[in-house]
């Protein structure tokens, strides 16, 4: 065991220790939380495009209701899913970037030893929030 890496000791019974070595968890790649919002947004999209039907539709009818079906009789299942391509893309630009910067900022503000106090995880999120 080298030096470098410290060690945990466990005892097993009373005169047996096993000795393993501390293992750090592998952090995801930043970019599989933005393929997460991209995938979020396959059951978001709806509710937003409902959302903003609500807003601009004009008359008597302005029930949820009446837009939900609506929606279904003039434009099908498909319908709900109208402009989901640049709700992906501003989610794969935004997340993606926040993602990123985020992991890019801990590592700059960690300690030697690896260690990150909250103010400096604070600082970081910030500075990702900014970013996307």
């Amino acid at each position: 065991m080298s030096a470098e890496q410290p060690a945990l000791t466990t005892t097993v019974s009373d005169n047996n220790a096993v000795t393993l070595p501390l293992v750090k968890k592998p952090y995801p790649p930043s970019y599989l939380g933005g393929f997460a919002a991209c995938a979020a947004n396959f059951f978001t999209h709806p509710l937003d495009l409902l959302k903003v039907r609500l807003q601009t539709v004009k008359g008597a009818n302005k029930s949820a209701s009446h837009v939900i079906r609506n929606i279904y009789v003039h434009e099908g299942l498909v319908g709900f899913y109208n402009g989901i391509s640049a709700a992906v893309l501003r989610q794969m630009t935004y997340s993606m970037a926040r993602f990123t910067t985020y992991d890019i900022m801990k590592k700059q503000l960690a300690n030697e030893d690896g260690s990150l106090p909250f103010y400096r995880t604070a600082v970081a999120g910030v500075v990702a929030g900014a970013v996307g």
